[in-house]
């Protein structure tokens, strides 16, 4: 594995990652915590995910795109899946945040 495909893959799984765990595992549990704290928990989420995740995001899209077009010794069905996904999650990307990232309880 080159060094092009480490980062890709270490910097898609990250992301996808905190994206998951957040969204699995976090949002569940605050949305019972009382209006009050659980706007706190949104903004503190917001702060420390909008300082990393914007940037992750970006470089996920332009490490896909540069490993999905580097030609390296794959077939043309694999070259063209990875193109797909490059695609993909440049449209995702491009989709911008949630938007009920932050919303207000009650």
């Amino acid at each position: 594995m080159n060094v092009l495909a480490f980062g890709t893959l270490l910097a898609t799984g990250f992301t996808a990652c905190a994206e998951f765990g957040s969204y699995a595992f976090v949002h569940p549990v605050i949305r019972h915590l009382p209006p009050e704290q659980h706007l706190r928990v949104e903004k503190g989420l917001l702060r420390t995910f909008g300082r990393v995740m914007p940037t992750l995001m970006t470089a996920c899209v332009v490490l896909s795109w540069s490993f999905a077009l580097t030609p390296a010794s794959r077939s043309p069905l694999a070259q063209r899946l990875l193109v797909a996904a490059a695609v993909s999650l440049g449209a995702a990307r491009r989709g911008g945040g949630r938007p009920d990232a932050v919303r207000r309880p009650g």
